[in-house]
């Protein structure tokens, strides 16, 4: 019997010991080994008896902020030692209690020699139970148990949170005893496994500094571009504060929405240098700026290389002749004063003699014979026809045998072409007056059909009508270089109404693909 009693009692702290492992949180600073003394009960021909484990564990986070995760794992192997015969062990269940103000998310445990694992809270306590039918003792191997990783969060308030042992620890096995349940308790319930010290979240602080500062400059004008700080300092950024200098005193500041990662500078001084900054602001302040950036310094005549290419580029592009050198020398007097910018010499050019005379009718014409604006390819052929003595009538009469006018008006009778026109050239209904006017003059053949063309796309009402669209069909043809959508062309008249046609071209020189164009 006394043999049989020590085959018992070394086969209850085995699975004591087994048993502990899942018992165990893990502690959050690795809190290492301790040793758990526990008294069992339930055991056939032992009755009670007392046995020592000693329990490993460590975590992930120590210490941890009110609000944060700690994920604690745990493993202690079965000191199975010299057991002569061979028990079977079914369940393993144990309870831990949960400290206040901690919640368990989730419990995993590895791949172990037991079939099946679970875990529940009940009440206050963790209620972990593995299942199987696993041997042990009688030459059996010693038999893998699983590690568990416990994973809580942690309520406030700051203060050190400990893990007990557990309150209970039950077994379930089967010998050639039979079958028995020991129940076991820990002799010192208060014994603390596991501490984890909470601090309090740490409060918000100013942002950190923006970051990839850059300057794009044009004539009077600098577009400030940067990055979100790598750090919001823990509280939503909320703006972006601007600042300038100008020859080294401070400018005019610009405030950015959240989203926003480019500034406008306009109306700067010409031939002065230029730094800017950018600080990130949240609701605790201002960060430290990025900057101040590499000092940059306005000229009128950017992006061209000097104001001579520029004064020289604008002309040619516009009348296809280049200034004389008069005219040079009295628009770049006018420029480099400040008393000209580069839209005023645009709008000049367009007011010009060639604009008058060749461009904008020739402009009226494609585009009341087509009903669209112009490509740039299209209206360069004419208008270089146009500038070496073609006659108005006699460009009408190309456009009169082409396929896109024929396909729109060829079948037509004269009354209905008329008619046409007026919708498609003046954008209204014709007077009746009118309809059998030009009616007449088409069945009678005084005119034919080129030459009533002109007279509509010379009409004052036509030329009134349309002027705007002349202006920024020349403009982004010859100035920018494009074969404009109806959109581009419509975008462009829309900002000339607003301001002026000298306006309406500055933020068009800005463009990267101006840059590329301009010598």
């Amino acid at each position: 019997m006394r043999g049989r009693r020590q085959v018992a009692g070394a086969l209850v702290a085995g699975l004591v010991a087994g048993v502990l492992v899942l018992a165990v949180p893990a502690p959050v600073a690795a809190d290492g080994g301790t040793d758990v003394e526990v008294t069992c009960s339930g055991i056939p021909l032992l009755g009670t008896t007392t046995t020592t484990a000693t329990v490993n564990a460590d975590d992930d986070v120590d210490p941890v902020e009110v609000g944060g995760t700690v994920i604690n794992t745990l493993n202690v192997p079965v000191p199975v030692g010299d057991v002569p015969v061979e028990v079977t062990v079914t369940e393993l269940k144990l309870t831990v209690p949960i400290p206040a103000g901690v919640t368990l998310t989730d419990v995993a445990f590895t791949p172990s020699s037991f079939s099946g694992d679970s875990w529940s809270v009940v009440g206050t306590d963790l209620v972990a139970t593995l299942t199987g039918s696993v041997p042990l003792g009688g030459g059996a191997p010693a038999p893998t148990v699983p590690d568990v990783a416990v994973t809580t969060t942690i309520a406030g308030p700051a203060r050190t949170v400990s893990w007990t042992v557990p309150s209970s620890i039950t077994a379930k096995a089967s010998s050639f005893l039979g079958p028995f349940t020991a129940t076991c308790t820990p002799t010192t319930p208060s014994t603390v496994l596991i501490t984890t010290e909470v601090t309090e979240v740490a409060g918000p602080e100013v942002p950190g500094v923006p970051a990839g500062l850059d300057v794009d400059l044009a004539q009077g004008y600098a577009l400030v571009r940067w990055s979100a700080p790598a750090s919001d300092g823990g509280a939503a950024i909320e703006s972006y504060l601007v600042t300038s200098t100008a020859g080294g005193v401070p400018g005019p500041s610009l405030l950015v929405g959240a989203d926003g990662r480019e500034a406008e500078f306009t109306d700067l001084e010409d031939g002065v240098a230029h730094t800017f900054s950018v600080a990130a602001t949240n609701a605790v302040g201002t960060g430290l700026a990025v900057g101040p950036s590499a000092t940059v310094t306005p000229r009128w005549w950017l992006p061209w290389s000097s104001g001579a290419t520029a004064v020289d580029e604008i002309v040619t592009w516009m009348t296809g002749t280049p200034p004389t050198a008069a005219e040079r020398s009295g628009w770049l007097a006018r420029l480099d004063a400040g008393t000209l910018t580069v839209g005023g010499l645009v709008d000049e050019v367009r007011d010009g003699a060639d604009a008058l005379a060749n461009v904008d009718p020739t402009i009226r014409l494609y585009s009341a014979y087509l009903v669209r604006v112009p490509d740039a390819g299209g209206l360069n052929f004419w208008l270089r026809r146009r500038r070496s003595g073609y006659t108005l009538s006699r460009i009408s009469s190309y456009f009169e045998d082409s396929s896109e006018f024929q396909t729109r008006y060829g079948s037509l009778t004269n009354r209905q072409f008329v008619e046409q026109i007026y919708r498609n050239v003046l954008g209204r209904e014709g007077e009746e007056s009118g309809i059998a006017y030009w009616t007449r003059q088409l069945d009678l053949r005084r005119k034919d059909r080129g030459q009533v063309m002109i007279n509509f796309s010379e009409s004052s009402e036509y030329i009134r009508v349309v002027a705007d669209q002349v202006d920024a069909a020349a403009v982004l043809i010859h100035l920018i270089g494009i074969s404009p959508s109806t959109a581009q062309r419509d975008a462009f008249v829309d900002a000339a109404d607003a301001s002026s046609l000298a306006d309406a071209v500055r933020p068009l020189l800005r463009e990267a693909s101006f840059a590329d164009r301009a010598g």
